[in-house]
């Protein structure tokens, strides 16, 4: 997932780590495979089924975030186990 930071720029939101998944890996405090975003007043949701290439849910890492978009600070509220 990035940000557009501006006209052909962008950088990975949150952050690089948040986006560095590869396959065999924990993916608890990754994005797996984001699906949707949703912005509601200052806060951004994140919907990551962990499913890569749409095929099956990858060892339970499925989450809805919630992302403060002031301070950048997400708290998962669903969480695969």
């Amino acid at each position: 997932m990035v940000e557009i930071t501006a006209l052909n720029q962008n950088r990975p939101y949150p952050n690089l780590s948040c986006n560095s998944w590869h396959n065999n890996e924990d993916g608890s405090s990754k994005w797996v495979c984001v699906q949707t975003e949703y912005v509601d007043e200052d806060k951004l949701w994140v919907e990551n089924p962990a499913s890569p290439f749409m095929k099956a849910v990858y060892s339970h890492n499925y989450k809805l975030v919630k992302i403060d978009l002031a301070t950048i600070k997400y708290s998962i509220k669903l969480y695969g186990s």
